[in-house]
């Protein structure tokens, strides 16, 4: 079979994969022939040639590069991504938790308050629900900021998992909000996803770095959701979100190597 084909397959796989299959909950996926949107359109991506006769970079994309030992860019955020939290400690009780002020900043249409959210968010990246984290990373990539966009995004999509294990909503009968947050997830990943898996080189990087960053941010907020009156015993918690974790990135780090080894 051509390597290039099976590669190209693989990268279309993998989007798919980040915006429906990681973000599954309890098998509760939104299907897109039941929400009017058939497919996903996923731009033709080019293969990556050696360094001899590629062009220039976008300016954002600088720090890209094919081989994956160069693609070492800084975190973002100034986070201390090696300092992993315990488990325990990175779980805020349910009293403590509060909401944030700024999801509504981050719709506006107005440059000023985005950029004041995403100020917000840079400051404390524990305190931002999983819904404010899927505007931020539509506003990141609009800005060119796109390592940040994909950061916040994949980790919108983890933490909203685990938040639906530990607050598992019904919803009214026709709306949920587990659905909400999937075509959300949907929309924004149109974008982002594809430039991740443009580049095997930053699509390791970018998983390795929501991995790190999960690890090292804590869960202090409140979700953007009513909370269901029966939420699971906050000391089963810490059980809930291994579990997310693990299901989470043994998906994604499983088809990163897959990419990797046909890549070589």
């Amino acid at each position: 079979m051509d390597l290039k084909v099976l590669y190209q397959g693989m990268k279309y796989f993998l989007t798919v994969f980040v915006v429906f299959y990681t973000f599954s909950v309890n098998a509760q996926i939104l299907e897109p022939k039941d929400r009017g949107m058939n497919h996903i359109i996923v731009p033709q991506m080019q293969e990556e040639q050696g360094d001899v006769d590629k062009p220039p970079l976008p300016k954002e994309e600088t720090t890209t590069h094919s081989d994956t030992k160069a693609y070492k860019p800084l975190p973002p955020f100034n986070i201390e991504v090696n300092k992993e939290l315990e488990v325990k400690e990175a779980l805020v009780p349910l009293k403590d938790l509060k909401g944030w002020k700024y999801i509504n900043d981050l719709r506006s249409g107005s440059d000023n308050r985005i950029n004041d959210a995403l100020s917000a968010l840079e400051e404390d990246l524990g305190a931002v629900p999983p819904t404010a984290l899927f505007y931020a990373a539509e506003a990141y990539f609009a800005k060119g900021e796109k390592e940040k966009a994909a950061l916040v995004y994949y980790l919108a999509q983890l933490r909203a998992r685990f938040d639906f294990k530990r607050f598992p909503v019904k919803g009214d009968g026709t709306t949920r909000p587990q659905d909400e947050m999937t075509a959300l997830s949907l929309m924004i990943g149109e974008k982002i996803s594809p430039w991740v898996l443009s580049n095997t080189a930053r699509t390791g990087h970018i998983f390795d770095l929501v991995e790190q960053t999960d690890s090292a941010v804590p869960y202090k907020y409140l979700p953007a959701f009513s909370l269901p009156a029966k939420t699971a015993p906050e000391d089963k918690w810490p059980e809930l979100l291994n579990e997310t974790r693990e299901t989470y990135f043994t998906k994604t780090n499983t088809l990163k190597k897959a990419l990797s080894a046909v890549k070589r």
